[in-house]
């Protein structure tokens, strides 16, 4: 998981043009996705796993907010 926020990545979507924004965005998704694999696939050796699903949540909200 990229703990310089995927927020501050997903942030600066808004800055480039629609084609490359949208690769972008897709980008993020699978990166969302494959952090929340690893996470729920071993939930019992992620360390402070309650910090890191809340990080998630924070992450999905904003790519959502930068979906629409």
């Amino acid at each position: 998981m990229d703990p310089t926020g995927p927020a501050t990545r997903a942030s600066a979507l808004s800055a480039e043009t629609p084609d490359s924004e949208y690769e972008d965005l897709l980008g993020l998704w699978s990166d969302l996705e494959s952090a929340l694999s690893v996470l729920l696939a071993r939930p019992g050796s992620a360390l402070d796993f309650a910090a890191k699903m809340r990080q998630c949540d924070a992450w999905l909200q904003d790519l959502v907010a930068h979906d629409t």
